[in-house]
């Protein structure tokens, strides 16, 4: 059994951008002295991205959110490329005859689907941004996500986000995960305009992108938006959200990205002792994980100071909304996934 912390080490397949000769993306975090904003900074720099990044003010990214993000990074990779995942059609093989798409668009959603969290609590976009048609001015929106259908992605949570996102607003908070998709679909197609214009041959830069764009930044929008508990029906109903009462739980064929996604953003660990204020690399090297069968990963506790019911907890809960069985051996807990291969991505 390896610990987290020699998976992230062994991982060879993490970087998009490893064709390129030169690039700056050969340090792997949690190695390395960098941190993890400037990882998140400069991957989005090395695709000619970084005004789309710039547009989040990362730089006032707290550095346990940063720490997390970066984390649930090579995390998803080494689920995907360990588990029966990598054997299924759930996206095209490439973007092009250069570039795998699965680093193309878990780069795009991972990196960027916690970017906007230190605005939720901001009392002067929450003055300000009342409901999303007024969030969407604020920000200059003029490529609207929620205009366009997006495959692969559930269309009964998609449709409901100017609902939710008044919901979250009454309980004051601007929901990270709407604010983030709306602002990442934005930009990246601005870019990708401005960058075209320009003339920039070193990346791809072609009209088809504005696909992967959406399915990237509608995964994100999404991927906050919580099935209520009994006690919140009422409330739910009050705000127009009653599909999400008893709705069917995201499963791998339906919703591939956001269903690898919830399940790694809810269990990473350096998010779920953070509270304990330990140091990432001492988190990672003292969990251990095993891949059972090609389905079942397990995680194991190495230390005293790191309590398994913390992140037993979070992973039980993934049963709430996620086609998953969760169990717990002692000092080992069990996920397995239900996977099943969906519509191919094109």
């Amino acid at each position: 059994m390896n610990s987290l912390y020699e998976y992230y080490i062994k991982e060879d397949q993490w970087n998009y951008y490893s064709v390129i000769p030169n690039n700056r993306l050969n340090d792997k975090l949690f190695v390395t002295t960098k941190s993890s904003l400037a990882f998140i900074k400069d991957y989005f720099k090395e695709g000619g991205k970084e005004s789309v990044i710039k547009a989040f003010d990362v730089d006032d990214f707290d550095v346990p959110r940063a720490d997390h993000t970066v984390s649930l990074f090579f995390l998803g990779v080494i689920l995907l490329n360990n588990t029966e995942f990598k054997n299924l059609i759930f996206f095209p093989s490439t973007v092009n005859k250069q570039y795998d798409f699965f680093p193309f668009i878990w780069f795009l959603v991972c990196l960027s689907h916690d970017a906007a969290f230190h605005q939720e609590k901001n009392k002067d976009l929450l003055e300000i941004a009342k409901d999303i048609k007024i969030l969407k001015k604020h920000l200059n929106i003029e490529h609207d996500l929620f205009s366009l259908q997006v495959k692969n992605v559930p269309a009964s949570l998609l449709n409901v986000c100017e609902q939710y996102f008044l919901y979250r607003h009454e309980q004051g908070a601007t929901d990270h995960g709407i604010h983030a998709g709306i602002l990442l679909y934005d930009r990246l197609v601005k870019n990708r305009i401005v960058q075209k214009e320009q003339g920039d041959n070193s990346l791809e830069w072609h009209d088809s992108l504005d696909d992967d764009y959406a399915f990237a930044a509608a995964t994100i929008a999404t991927h906050n938006i919580w099935f209520p508990k009994e006690k919140d029906f009422e409330k739910y109903r009050e705000y127009g959200l009653e599909n999400l009462i008893d709705h069917k739980k995201v499963n791998s064929k339906d919703s591939p990205l956001l269903y690898l996604l919830g399940i790694i953003d809810t269990i990473e660990p350096v998010k779920a002792y953070w509270q304990l204020k330990l140091k990432p690399k001492f988190v990672l090297q003292n969990i251990g994980l095993s891949f059972i069968c090609s389905n079942t990963l397990q995680f194991s506790i190495l230390s005293p100071k790191l309590n398994i019911e913390v992140l037993y907890i979070k992973a039980k809960g993934l049963e709430d909304w996620l086609d998953v069985k969760v169990s717990r051996e002692n000092s080992a807990i069990n996920i397995v996934l239900n996977l099943e291969a969906a519509t191919r991505l094109e």
